[in-house]
């Protein structure tokens, strides 16, 4: 990573009317963003809001004039959501450019406008920007699409897109947040820059510049970055749909779901009192969640001796050797590790880079054991018996009191006990606590990426970009289950009504509320192959959410998946009651051929 000592702005030619321009390379977390960003726009992210005005405001407040006021707001504000980016020809690097003057004006296709009949005629304009042609290009890496509901004027669809090289979980909250106050002041003014642009770019840097060990020497720094280097083997996820040509792009889909609040307060209420973290507990979840999804196609596959597995209809079952391959298998989970904190505390704490617009992730891998599994039914069990029924993925969960076994799952209770659960959680809680104390902590978050940015730029040196990018999501000798993060508390990061009082005005009297956000919601343009278990907690509730390639997935069996993931966690968090049970005390029906295995 020497390249990383010329990771300053530079002033750079091309200034007009004394406005300058500046540029600087990309660092590798960055670049590996970018890499995937050219294939078909995947790795960008979209910002949904759906915002109500006040009744008498609606006019003024979005009036194109306002919108596009706050837009050159932010870009003034947060200087990448008005760059460009620009390979440099006849070299590996890629530069950032910011133009002074272009962050003063509307650029083609910067501002997008568009008239929606209701609500769901909004969902198809996300759908589109989430798997049609894509909309940004090197020279827009940020941009807005307005939807207005034809027949609701007060209400407003904001969807802020950007490439995932200049912003994370923070930026975006951060940047829906300013975008929001300033929509709501109703400003006639221009919003003018905070501080010279050259001043501002300084906290503007590569994420691994602001590593506390980056003024070790060079030759210091290659051994902790050799010395970082990690091996993982194995692993598992859900089962796949036939494979596609390597050329065809992921089909992005976002599954939500969202608890009641008093269920949602005790699952948070149970996470402390066990002293963990909702995040701990997430990867346990995914895995219960994985082991009822298989258990179910195997006893299918065993039940019907694998007569069935060709009928139009019937999900694929698991045979004697994929079952034997799957249940010996650890699980490894990756995820966005928010790498704020652990950088330079003078760029964290005073100048704003807690919460500034620009990509500051790394990636944790943690591993589970393998996930839990019950010996196999006996033919006796399962001769002769009728075909079970498949699991309802288009319906909700089941309720508390009854997690699905009678769709052919055994019970959460004798997959795996809650002190059992606890302890898994307990090792996830270790692996994370390992990792951020880590005296190594920044070179493991950069051992990976070379290898990703050298096959992402392979891709685009064979001509991949034109034929088709090939999936490189998922490669042994590691699979990945899932990726993944919780996202913790929303509400600390992101209010829901607007204007806010000013910063320092305690005592002071709140605004009167002028706009309101009604849902707010992040969605991806996933890598071909990618799954993504996420949760937060928003105005109270717990909210799982997942992104997921359905031309790898079939979108059914992701939606069982969410559907058990939140059943585990009622089960297991929620203070729910054992599984129904038989007049005999023992697991009744068909679930009597799971034994449970403690």
């Amino acid at each position: 990573m020497s390249h990383l000592t010329n990771c300053s702005w530079r002033l750079a030619d091309g200034a007009r009317d004394g406005k300058l321009v500046y540029r600087r390379p990309l660092g590798p977390t960055e670049l590996g963003f970018y890499w995937d960003h050219v294939f078909y726009g995947v790795a960008t992210t979209i910002d949904h809001t759906e915002l109500e005005v006040e009744p008498g405001h609606e006019d003024a407040m979005f009036a194109s004039e306002n919108i596009e006021r706050t837009w050159l707001c932010m870009k003034r504000r947060f200087p990448l959501v008005g760059a460009s980016v620009d390979e440099l020809p006849g070299s590996d690097i890629v530069e950032f450019v910011v133009d002074e003057q272009k962050l003063g004006v509307l650029r083609p296709k910067e501002i997008n406008y568009t008239t929606v009949n209701y609500a769901e005629d909004a969902a198809r304009l996300l759908d589109e920007l989430q798997n049609g042609k894509p909309s940004l290009s090197n020279d827009v890496i940020a941009q807005l699409w307005i939807a207005r509901e034809r027949y609701s004027p007060r209400k407003l669809h904001v969807f802020i897109v950007a490439a995932h090289c200049i912003t994370d979980g923070m930026a975006n909250a951060r940047l829906v947040r300013e975008f929001c106050q300033e929509l709501s002041s109703l400003s006639r003014e221009d919003c003018a820059s905070r501080q010279p642009l050259a001043e501002r770019l300084k906290t503007l840097v590569p994420l691994e510049s602001l590593n506390p060990h980056f003024s070790l020497s060079l030759p210091r720094r290659r051994w902790r970055e050799a010395a970082g280097k990690s091996r993982l083997t194995g692993g598992h996820t859900l089962p796949t749909l036939p494979k596609l040509g390597n050329g065809t792009p992921a089909r992005s889909r976002t599954t939500r779901h969202a608890l009641p609040t008093a269920l949602s307060q005790q699952i948070i209420h149970t996470c402390r009192a066990l002293g963990i973290t909702f995040g701990n507990a997430l990867p346990v979840l995914s895995q219960l969640a994985y082991a009822r999804i298989l258990h179910r196609r195997r006893l299918q596959f065993t039940s019907l001796s694998g007569l069935a597995q060709q009928q139009p209809g019937h999900e694929r079952g698991i045979g004697d050797a994929e079952w034997a391959h799957r249940t010996a298998q650890p699980m490894h989970f990756t995820g966005p590790l928010n790498m704020r904190p652990y950088l330079d505390k003078t760029w964290y704490a005073e100048q704003g880079g807690a919460a500034e617009v620009c990509l500051a992730i790394s990636f944790y891998f943690f591993t589970l054991p393998r996930m839990p599994s019950l010996p196999p039914p006996s033919p006796s069990t399962t001769s002769g018996s009728r075909p079970l029924p498949r699991h309802p993925s288009s319906a909700r969960p089941h309720p508390p009191t009854a997690h699905g076994h009678r769709t052919g799952a055994p019970p959460f209770a004798a997959l795996l006990s809650r002190a059992r659960f606890r302890h898994r959680a307990g090792l996830i809680r270790a692996q994370s606590a390992a990792l951020l104390r880590h005296p190594l902590l920044h070179e493991l978050s950069l051992a990976r990426t070379p290898k990703r940015i050298g096959l992402a730029r392979a891709r685009r040196s064979r001509g991949a970009a034109r034929r088709g990018m090939p999936n490189m999501y998922n490669r042994s000798p590691c699979v990945a289950s899932n990726g993944g993060a919780s996202l913790g508390n929303r509400d600390l990061l992101f209010p829901y009504e607007y204007p806010l009082p000013p910063s320092g005005s305690a005592g002071i009297e709140k605004p009167r509320t002028l706009l309101r956000v009604l849902d707010t919601t992040v969605h991806l343009r996933c890598r071909p192959s990618e799954l993504y278990l996420g949760a937060l907690t928003t105005r109270g509730r717990l909210e799982f959410f997942s992104y997921a390639d359905i031309n790898v997935y079939d979108e059914r069996v992701v939606r069982e998946w969410m559907d058990e993931v939140v059943n585990a966690a009622v089960f297991y968090l929620g203070g729910a009651e054992e599984e129904d049970r038989g007049d005999d005390g023992g697991i009744s029906g068909k679930d009597a051929v799971w034994k449970a295995r403690l």
